[in-house]
């Protein structure tokens, strides 16, 4: 499975990276990265970019769908239980800024194939069966949980937690 990690925000280059086990590499990068400074954890997207640039329109493969809870509503172990009785593959972790009374959390759910934009007929496609698998797992969590970075398709995430933090990995179906 491949994945992009870039080195700031500005994500203008980025480095390419393949492994084959994506819950061993999720633990090493969410057990290794805590941090002081959310900008410290690695920026990744589960896919590959013409040039490593943080743009849509720049992706030419899609490895995995993240989906993202920001609003405090659903604790991460609620929304585990919800994709894996659906039996749904996944890494899950608790973000840098996830609190006991307002719960943050990501899923990395590795797709069977990666959707590669060339085979497909290009960004449109893509982004229909992204948006499709999204909406998919916005039905199994229930309405409102997810945030509306869940559906943008070139959307990258800070792996990892705080210095300190509690080992929040959820790993299933893989």
């Amino acid at each position: 499975m491949k994945y992009t990690q870039f080195n700031n925000t500005f994500a203008q280059v980025g480095a390419i990276g393949e492994t084959e086990d994506i819950k061993e590499h999720c633990k090493s990068i969410v057990r290794s990265y805590g941090a002081q400074r959310k900008i410290q954890q690695p920026l990744i997207k589960w896919g590959i970019y013409k040039g490593c640039r943080r743009l849509k329109q720049d992706m030419e493969e899609l490895h995995a769908i993240e989906i993202e809870h920001d609003g405090g509503l659903m604790h991460i172990y609620a929304a585990a239980e919800l994709l894996d009785k659906e039996g749904y593959p996944f890494v899950g972790y608790e973000t840098w800024s996830c609190t006991d009374k307002e719960p943050r959390w990501r899923f990395v759910l590795p797709l069977e194939k990666p959707l590669v934009f060339s085979e497909l007929g290009g960004m449109e496609p893509v982004t229909a069966a992204h948006r499709e698998f999204v909406n998919r797992l916005a039905r199994v969590v229930g309405d409102g949980i997810l945030s509306k970075e869940s559906w943008y398709l070139g959307q990258c995430w800070y792996m990892g937690h705080q210095l300190g933090g509690r080992d929040p990995l959820m790993v299933s179906n893989l």
